[in-house]
């Protein structure tokens, strides 16, 4: 029994790792784990049909990977979406930096660079970009007031004007 490991790019919720599973599932593979960004197979087969688990999940809004900076591009982008809405609260202390270059295990600047590239913008503005949705899902599903949400962005931006400033 061949086991695999595939790599797929938009998975950013636990909605998209069911969405994998079962249409994994329904191309006769057994899933064995699924976590945000990849996926791991077992399959009685000898090779897995890529490129009809491409179809499957470019169907589905997803991308399957393949090259490695696409690949740490992606692991970029999940670890900023674990930072803004799985740490919350205790972002407030975490430097974004650290957190990524710690998190994915490679130096901050080849990441900042190889994601500005790909990306056309900063990971600075990304963080930014996914912090308002953020605020914006915590409204609709009302799981904060606006005051809560204000309250938490002044505190942030109050941090980095501190950190801008001792620099």
């Amino acid at each position: 029994m061949a086991t695999v490991k595939i790599k797929i790019k938009n998975m950013v919720c636990d909605r998209c790792k069911r969405v994998v599973a079962e249409e994994l599932q329904q191309l006769g593979y057994t899933v064995v784990q699924v976590e945000l960004g990849e996926a791991e197979l077992s399959t009685e087969k000898e090779v897995i049909d890529l490129e009809q688990v491409r179809e499957v999940l470019k169907n589905n809004g997803f991308e399957l990977l393949d090259d490695r900076k696409t690949q740490l591009i992606e692991k970029v982008k999940l670890a900023i979406i674990d930072l803004v809405h799985t740490v919350g609260e205790q972002e407030i202390q975490v430097n974004t930096s650290a957190y990524i270059a710690a998190k994915i295990g490679m130096e901050y600047n080849y990441l900042s660079t190889l994601f500005s590239s790909s990306e056309g913008i900063t990971i600075e503005k990304y963080v930014i970009l996914q912090r308002i949705e953020r605020a914006k899902e915590l409204l609709v599903y009302d799981e904060l007031s606006l005051k809560e949400i204000a309250y938490h962005w002044v505190t942030v931006v109050w941090r980095i004007c501190q950190t801008s400033l001792r620099k």
